[in-house]
């Protein structure tokens, strides 16, 4: 039992009156006691008198631990957002958190290099061009007498430039960190590339045909025939104040005017969920202003006057936004208040932040109320389109926690195919950002298949090898075939890749491949007597089956002719299903005494 207050006069009354009464008494008393103190603590603890939307959480949380909990998040919100004003008023700075883009791992690589396979075209990691664009920033905000910069040691020795190395560290790290430090908003400098993709020649660039990972880590060939390209900016969804998105919004507008063209994923303005820091800090901005793979956009990043370019336009809309947000200039030496109103973003940004703590919570009933209350209050105010995205998480909530409830009574009465068809529903109702994380393990549970969550899925990397090899075995003879024709490849090249036979063999191979034909269906139409009317059908025929550029698998007979081809855009690499010996190393056709691993 924790006291607070006043409630330790009370413990001492009860102290004294334990040696007059019977230990029944006592206890009855004590009891009375942790009854009535969340609602004491609550009231002592309050910083600044709270709207009655706040009072009545405050009021229905009988639990210590998460009412000291819900009190410390709406204290902080007032403290930092609230209070701008006054705070700039009275000569107390700004925090803004720098959140270390990648950095080290502790096996000695760049976490946005080799590893993770995101060099720049010319071979450089992300981070060579992120450390140029943070001092370039830094070096604005720093001559702003209104702002001071928080971040991990080794990285301010990087902005002050007295250091080119910074190590990695977790988001829970950077969240906990920020928080510490009373921070106003976490920014990060990020570059964009083909995100977890690389050119089977170990090149890194695009268009082509690609090795991916899926979202479970495995390997796909794909064949990518667009070209990524352009600046965008991702913005914390769970930011209700609105701040995040207006900053994006403006920071697309302002480098549009400079001639800058936006990526086309929600054209350059994206609210992004799938980063813990997202979900853990009210306010965050990550920039990704350009993809180091695209050869054109390299060169572009690497010039100081682009990089000027984008960074004083991520200076000046910030100062914009809090402006317009919050009603402070603070580009002047004095901070001036403006005309505007911030009660209700504030109140707003409180209850988004506690709906957020019951939802990693897992406590639905109180995930409901708490959005609710934020529908009722603010349906029909200039802030309605701050709560859609959290009407968003009600909705699915409320269909997954159905689902699952449907799974339990059907578990209970020993329909176990159908539990489980209802508990795979619930698990599809909630998407895989961390926000959800309770949820989905208790989904996951109870299909038998516990999904572990990371606060960093990429600080994985910190226990894995820059190389890993693998063994693999020979395929026979029928695994069906992946055939990589590549940009500006001719087939007996894209042949010889593929399998590296003998010449022989290659030799049938390509006569195979130069005459092969397949099955296909069409409808064609026929008159039926019977019927005395027009019918359609479908009818077989054999086609000639040209190998372009793209992915196919084929399927051999015994004679090596060719029985089927199929064109696809992707496939995953299974060295149990498929054979190729410059993905797989298992080709049946070559020679054995070769190495025989990834």
């Amino acid at each position: 039992m924790v006291l607070y207050g006043n409630n330790l006069n009370l413990l001492n009354v009860i102290i004294t009156m334990i040696g007059k009464v019977s230990a029944l008494s006592s206890l009855l008393l004590l009891t009375s006691l942790l009854i009535i103190h969340p609602v004491s603590y609550a009231e002592e603890n309050i910083s600044i008198e709270q709207p009655q939307s706040i009072q009545a959480i405050l009021k229905a949380e009988k639990r210590v631990q998460e009412t000291r909990e819900i009190l410390d998040i709406v204290n902080r919100i007032d403290s930092i957002y609230g209070n701008l004003y006054e705070n700039l008023k009275e000569k107390k700075q700004l925090v803004i958190f720098f959140d270390p883009a990648h950095g080290k791992l502790s096996n000695g690589e760049w976490q946005g290099g080799k590893i993770t396979h995101r060099l720049s075209c010319s071979g450089k990691p992300e981070e060579y061009y992120s450390i140029q664009l943070s001092r370039k920033l830094y070096k604005l905000l720093k001559d702003n007498p209104h702002v001071t910069i928080k971040s991990t040691t080794d990285y301010m020795k990087v902005l002050e430039e007295d250091s080119e190395v910074y190590n990695n560290i977790p988001f829970s790290k950077s969240v906990a960190m920020a928080k510490e430090s009373n921070a106003f908003i976490i920014l990060s400098e990020h570059l964009n590339n083909v995100s977890m993709s690389y050119k089977a020649s170990g090149k890194s660039n695009i268009p082509g045909i690609h090795i991916t990972l899926d979202g479970r880590g495995r390997k796909i060939l794909r064949y990518v025939d667009d070209t990524y390209s352009g600046f965008l900016t991702l913005y914390n969804p769970l930011d209700s104040s609105g701040f995040s998105r207006q900053y994006a919004v403006k920071l697309k507008h302002r480098l549009e005017e400079e001639g800058l063209t936006p990526n086309s994923w929600d054209f350059g303005a994206v609210g992004d969920d799938r980063f813990s820091y997202f979900v853990d800090f009210p306010v965050s901005i990550i920039y990704e202003s350009g993809f180091i793979s695209n050869p054109k956009e390299e060169i572009k990043l690497a010039d100081p006057a682009h990089q000027d370019i984008l960074t004083k336009a991520q200076y000046e809309m910030l100062l914009e936004t809090i402006e317009d947000v919050f009603a402070v200039d603070i580009s002047g030496r004095e901070p001036k208040k403006k005309e505007g109103k911030t009660d209700s973003r504030v109140e707003l940004l409180k209850l988004s932040r506690i709906a957020v703590y019951y939802t990693k919570k897992g406590e639905t009933r109180n995930v409901v109320n708490t959005i609710t209350t934020m529908e009722k209050k603010f349906r029909n105010s200039p802030f309605s389109g701050h709560i859609a995205y959290f009407s968003t998480i009600r909705k699915r909530i409320q269909n997954a926690e159905y689902n699952f409830n449907r799974g339990l009574i059907n578990s209970n009465k020993k329909r176990r195919k159908t539990a489980r068809k209802y508990f795979r529903n619930a698990r599809r109702c909630i998407s895989y950002a961390p926000i959800y994380s309770a949820y989905q393990e208790k989904y996951s549970a109870y299909l038998g298949r516990r999904r572990a969550f990371r606060e960093d899925y990429e600080a994985r990397l910190e226990e894995t090898p820059a190389s890993v090899s693998v063994p693999v075995h020979r395929a026979s003879r029928w695994t069906p075939i992946i055939l990589a024709v590549d940009d500006n490849q001719s087939l007996r090249d894209a042949v010889y890749n593929a399998l590296e036979p003998d010449e022989k063999t290659m030799n049938r191979l390509m006569n195979s491949f130069n005459n092969a034909h397949g099955v296909g269906h069409k409808k064609v139409k026929y008159y039926s007597k019977k019927d005395k009317k027009y019918k359609t059908k479908w009818e077989r025929y054999t086609k000639k089956i040209n190998f372009y550029t793209g992915i196919y698998i084929v399927y051999l007979d015994k004679n090596l002719n060719i029985r089927d081809a199929k064109k696809i855009s992707s496939v995953h690499l299974n060295s149990g299903k498929y054979q190729n010996q410059q993905f797989l190393k298992n080709s049946f056709f070559a020679s054995e005494n070769k190495i025989k691993d990834l």
